[in-house]
């Protein structure tokens, strides 16, 4: 269960040292044994933010860059295919929007998503659509394809991108939530240079 882990606090270490291994208490198990029972919050106060938490967040930024960097490296392909494929100039500013507003549309209505069914579970289903439909779009043989994709790939970034920060905010005790957040935010704002 998440949301508590369960100690043994009314022994000190030098007694349990001493406990035969059926007496040792259990940690993590869902009986209580003769300790309390304490929150998420009171765990990450205990462990502070380490290595793990680091590395995590690194992740999940370069996640986070890759996503947006893809959308600047479309603004780009686009005036090419404009070319290649007799582009107007409305099918050209809906290709380019796309990836936005869309993204913006997923942000709106699948924000529950990660909620319901774990923000793990959602963070891998969404990446691995991004990626398929990414890939699918670099394939792209008319322009219709490479708009549905790119919607695709938008509704997928508006999923992914909230769902990181908040994943990278939860993972630590409130104390140190801003840090999470904000260095995604930083890392993935370096494509600008």
């Amino acid at each position: 269960n998440c949301s508590a882990i369960t100690m043994a606090t009314s022994q000190s270490n030098s007694d349990q040292d001493k406990l035969v291994d059926s007496e040792r208490p259990v940690y993590g198990s869902t009986s209580e044994p003769a300790g309390t029972t304490m929150s998420l919050e009171e765990v990450y106060t205990i462990i502070g933010v380490g290595r793990a938490q680091y590395i995590y967040w690194t992740v999940l930024a370069i996640i986070c860059y890759f996503d947006t960097a893809e959308m600047v490296v479309i603004s780009t392909i686009v005036p090419v295919l404009r070319c290649e494929w007799a582009l107007s100039i409305w099918w050209e500013t809906l290709i380019n929007t796309s990836g936005y507003f869309f993204s913006a549309v997923g942000g709106g209505i699948f924000a529950k998503l990660p909620d319901i069914y774990g923000r793990k579970k959602m963070l891998s289903i969404t990446l691995t659509m991004l990626f398929l439909s990414a890939g699918a779009s670099a394939l792209a043989q008319t322009k219709v394809q490479f708009f549905i994709l790119r919607c695709v790939v938008g509704l997928c970034m508006g999923i992914t991108f909230p769902t990181c920060i908040t994943f990278t905010a939860e993972i630590v005790k409130s104390s140190h939530r801003e840090i999470g957040p904000m260095f995604i935010v930083l890392f993935s704002s370096f494509e600008c240079f």
